[in-house]
């Protein structure tokens, strides 16, 4: 009974989660571009610009956000719950100092930003700058504690009351920045209701852990040494959220340096739709990533066993990304440019090569996105690290070049490239070689669901060609007759789990619904 209920929490934390994108995603449709129109590019390229730079202080977590559920998951096999309440204990007190710091160093940041950005802003843009990275700097601030409170819901895998919390967060900000916007407030005004709702959906996780999972919490009875072991697993961690941090930030900032702010507004939109993109990915592993934990640790002593099973998961969630990403990677191609200039305006034309060039160089990371958690479940992630500061290095390097030559085009080729060498060719042979996953049987099992892109392919390129969709009443038509090509073609190639994932949850809500009725 537990395990049926573990597993319908993750298929509906996984329902739930495209709920919260695809609404996110309709939202967007009539708030972005209000957002542009009423900020103008320049103090959009400003917001989402210092928003960049000031979500470098996440790093300050240091990788120990990762390795919660790692002592969860060990300490719950052995239904140890004291060491589990000590572990609550003391992730909330290092989380708890961590958000200090990241005050102060927020205060910092924010009156010497003339360091970071030379003379890409004028003096009015300083002033405003400022306010907006102190009010990030006091978000992030409370997250940090607050960070704990999700990893307990997620470690316990109640999928469901984490994504509720999420949609609560996704719709609300929306509603209640959009008229501030209006009465003239500016990006001031958006940060500061971003972080009341943000502040609002923290108390409700907190709510959710001590009255309805009752969750211990003490501040002794740790096992000796037990810091310094959280600290050799997660160093790694936190070199990789470093390096992860420059590869997604430092784009947007190279291009306010040596370009404009109104430069880094195009690149923003174009990004934007790249990390939709990448959502859709996070959406299956996400709530994976305590299986793998369960799955490493239960197999530690059968080699045979953990490459079965890791596997097995490995292709699994593969094919199910493999699905939904080659879906929003042929859509950008085929509808991205009109849907960008509808959406943003004329003025972000460039906007859609930047979200191909990313979303194209990402997709193979994306559907191989669960391998993230497999090497930290087996603690071989210092590998990944080494690489990625490779990846980083290029990227830096080729970023600054090419954005002098092609400006906001040119950083993203830049990241583009960088990503290829790393994580189509690297990272597969480590996987292989390293993490007792058969990398053959897995892109053999890709390839098998490949034949379904050739219908799709065929009719994305005659739409493009032969239609011109210069409106939403002509675009969105168009995109779901795509969209519903592409799932019936993918569908015939899809095994029995893969028809049951999509088909169970719609099952339980035609049957709740005819009980409702039979009740009447």
């Amino acid at each position: 009974m537990r395990k049926r209920r573990g597993a319908n929490h993750i298929k509906w934390g996984v329902v739930l989660t495209y709920i919260m994108l695809f609404l996110n995603i309709g939202i967007s449709l009539t708030y972005t571009p209000v957002m542009l129109r009423i900020l103008g590019q320049s103090e959009h390229g400003l917001y989402s610009t210092v928003s960049s730079v000031m979500s470098w202080l996440s790093l300050l977590n240091l990788g120990f956000g990762a390795s919660y559920i790692r002592y969860y998951s060990k300490y719950k096999v052995k239904n140890d719950e004291a060491h589990i309440a000590s572990i609550n204990g003391l992730f909330l007190l290092l989380f708890g100092i961590i958000g200090i710091v990241a005050l102060i160093c927020g205060f910092v940041i924010s009156q010497n930003l003339h360091l970071i950005f030379s003379d890409g802003m004028t003096e009015a843009e300083y002033a405003k700058a400022r306010v907006l990275a102190l009010v990030v700097t006091v978000d992030m601030a409370i997250g940090f504690p607050a960070s704990v409170f999700s990893s307990m819901i997620r470690a316990q895998e109640k999928f469901i009351q984490l994504k509720v919390i999420n949609l609560f967060q996704c719709v609300t900000t929306p509603l209640v920045t959009l008229p501030i916007l209006l009465m003239g407030y500016g990006s001031v005004g958006m940060v500061l209701c971003t972080t009341i709702v943000d502040a609002i959906a923290y108390s409700m996780n907190i709510y959710y852990c001590f009255r309805k999972l009752h969750v211990k919490v003490r501040l002794k009875g740790n096992e000796k040494g037990i810091f310094k072991d959280m600290f050799s697993f997660s160093i790694f961690i936190a070199i990789n959220s470093v390096i992860n941090q420059f590869n997604s930030g430092l784009d947007k900032m190279f291009i306010t340096r040596y370009v404009n702010t109104a430069a880094a507004s195009v690149y923003t939109i174009g990004h934007s739709l790249h990390t939709y993109y990448s959502s859709f990915s996070g959406a299956v592993s996400g709530v994976f990533v305590p299986r793998i934990y369960r799955i490493v640790n239960e197999n530690e002593e059968d080699k045979t066993a953990l490459k079965n099973a890791l596997t097995q998961q490995f292709i699994k969630l593969g094919r199910i990304q493999f699905f939904i990403q080659l879906l929003m990677l042929t859509g950008i191609i085929f509808f991205g440019k009109q849907f960008i200039l509808l959406w943003a305006g004329e003025g972000y034309g460039n906007s859609y090569y930047i979200a191909l060039l990313l979303a194209g160089s990402y997709t193979v990371p994306l559907i191989q996105s669960i391998g993230v958690e497999i090497q930290r479940a087996q603690n071989k992630h210092r590998i990944r690290t080494a690489a990625y500061a490779v990846l980083t290095a290029l990227n830096v390097a080729l970023t600054i070049i090419l954005c002098k030559v092609w400006g906001e085009i040119g950083a993203a080729v830049g990241t583009a490239v960088a990503t290829v060498a790393v994580d189509w060719f690297f990272m597969n042979i480590l996987y292989h070689k390293k993490l007792y996953i058969d990398i053959f049987a897995f892109w053999k099992n890709i390839l098998k669901a490949s034949p379904g892109l050739i219908v799709p392919i065929v009719c994305g390129v005659l739409i493009k060609k032969f239609l011109v969709l210069d409106s939403y009443f002509k675009l969105a038509p168009f995109i779901l007759l795509y969209t519903a090509i592409y799932c019936g073609s993918m569908w015939l190639l899809m095994n029995r789990e893969e028809r049951e994932l999509i088909l169970g949850p719609v099952r339980r809500i035609l049957g709740k619904f005819k009980k409702g009725e039979a009740t009447k």
